[in-house]
C-alpha cells in the first residue's frame, strides 16, 4: 500500500480472499476484510461498502476480548470517518477502543503506537474546522509524540501533521517546507503513496 502499487495490492487481496474462502482460513479471511479489502473500497469511492465488509466482518468474529482483528477494524472504520470528513465519529470510536487497546498491551507495539497517533492527530486537523486552535494543539501534541518514537516513517508522519498545523494557521512557508522535509522522509523510505500525498 505505501508503496504505492495499488492494482497489485487488489490483485493480491482479491485472490488471497478467494484462496481463503475456498480453504476455510476463517482467521486470513476475517483479516482481509477489516483491512485491506475495505481499503480498497475506500480507495474506489466506496465508502459505505467499506463500513459494510469491515463491520460484517468483526461481527463474525469473537467479541470477548480485544483481538487484532478489532484493530484493524477500528482502523479501517475511522479512515472511512476521516474520508467522509466526519471527524466526531472518527474520535468517538477512537476514544471508546483506546482503553481496550491499552488493555490489550497493543500500544506496546510501535506500530500501532505510530498509527494511533497518528489517526489522532488526522482527526485533530479535521476538528480545527469547529474546535480551532485546541484542536490543533492537539494535533501538535501528536506530532511531537511521534517525533519521539525515533523512526524514520513516523517522523515523516509528523511533519505531514505539522505541515497541516502551519497550512491551518496560515504559514504557508512553513508548510511547504515540512511538506518538503516529509517527502523526502517517505521517498527515502519507498513509501511512494505517502511522498506523492
Amino acid at each position: 500500500f505505501s508503496a504505492g502499487e495499488l492494482e497489485e495490492l487488489r490483485i493480491q487481496a482479491v485472490r488471497c480472499e478467494q484462496d481463503a474462502a475456498a480453504l476455510g482460513d476463517r482467521y486470513t479471511f476475517i483479516n482481509l476484510r477489516v483491512s485491506t479489502i475495505p481499503l480498497l473500497k475506500i480507495l474506489a469511492d466506496l465508502p459505505a461498502q467499506a463500513r459494510a465488509i469491515a463491520d460484517d466482518a468483526i461481527g463474525a468474529w469473537s467479541s470477548k476480548d480485544w483481538h487484532l482483528q478489532h484493530w484493524q477494524h477500528l482502523c479501517t472504520r475511522v479512515q472511512i470517518c476521516l474520508y467522509e470528513r466526519n471527524p466526531i465519529e472518527a474520535e468517538q470510536l477512537l476514544d471508546t477502543a483506546q482503553p481496550r487497546v491499552e488493555a490489550s498491551h497493543q500500544i506496546r507495539a510501535q506500530t500501532i503506537r505510530i498509527r494511533l497517533l497518528n489517526m489522532r492527530g488526522q482527526v485533530a486537523l479535521l476538528l480545527a474546522k469547529t474546535r480551532g486552535e485546541s484542536a490543533l494543539n492537539d494535533a501538535e501534541r501528536a506530532a511531537t509524540l511521534l517525533e519521539d518514537e525515533q523512526i524514520e516513517w513516523a517522523a515523516g508522519l509528523s511533519l505531514a501533521l505539522r505541515a497541516a498545523v502551519s497550512w491551518q494557521r496560515g504559514l504557508a512557508a512553513e508548510c511547504f517546507a515540512q511538506l518538503r522535509a516529509a517527502q523526502q522522509v517517505f521517498g527515502s523510505l519507498g513509501m511512494r503513496l505517502h511522498e506523492s500525498a
